[in-house]
């Protein structure tokens, strides 16, 4: 049997991030899987300020310190530098994604071309997302 490879991008709202583990605790105990955890940095931060750069790493690292206290078997963790959509689709091409598990704030997000929208659109990858309430 293999494994289902399943890409997580942690949304920088961990509150949005944090919904969409209860599902990846559920594919763990039911399937083989390998779940690869991406955090995209926007490379212009450091441009704007210095402070918002680091303020952005440091959410990435205690996003990672809570994926792995509750994913026992996070097979990666990743910072990448990027605009999110592009960088979400590459990763997912490059640990060779069966599935994209992202939140989603619902039908006005998507109007607005959300992150998420956009890579149901244009990744060529199943994605599933979990709704997360705004608010």
């Amino acid at each position: 049997m293999s494994k289902l490879v399943v890409l997580f991008p942690v949304d920088k709202s961990w509150k949005k991030s944090a919904r969409v583990l209860p599902l990846l605790k559920k594919l763990q105990k039911s399937c083989r899987c390998e779940i690869h955890a991406v955090f995209i940095v926007d490379p212009t931060l450091e441009q704007k300020s210095p402070e918002l750069e680091s303020e952005a790493l440091r959410l990435a690292e205690e996003a990672w310190r809570r994926i792995k206290a509750e994913l026992n078997g996070c097979t990666s963790w990743s910072v990448r530098r990027g605009e999110p959509v592009g960088e979400i689709i590459a990763h997912a091409k490059e640990v060779d994604a069966d599935l994209i598990i992202m939140p989603t704030s619902g039908l006005c997000r998507t109007l607005l071309h959300s992150v998420t929208e956009r890579v149901v659109r244009l990744s060529g990858r199943p994605v599933l997302t979990v709704y997360v309430p705004e608010g």
